[in-house]
């Protein structure tokens, strides 16, 4: 199985690599472990 974690997307340039890199990576499963927002820090 493999998992990707990822934390403190603060800005859509980061969240849009996230579906590119599970299919290139053949990822399972994504753990979301901080903040999805499109400001601050």
């Amino acid at each position: 199985m493999r998992i990707l974690q990822v934390s403190d997307i603060h800005s859509s340039k980061n969240a849009e690599k996230i579906p590119r890199t599970v299919e290139e990576k053949s990822c399972d499963v994504v753990f979301v472990a901080g903040d999805i927002t499109n400001f601050g820090t």
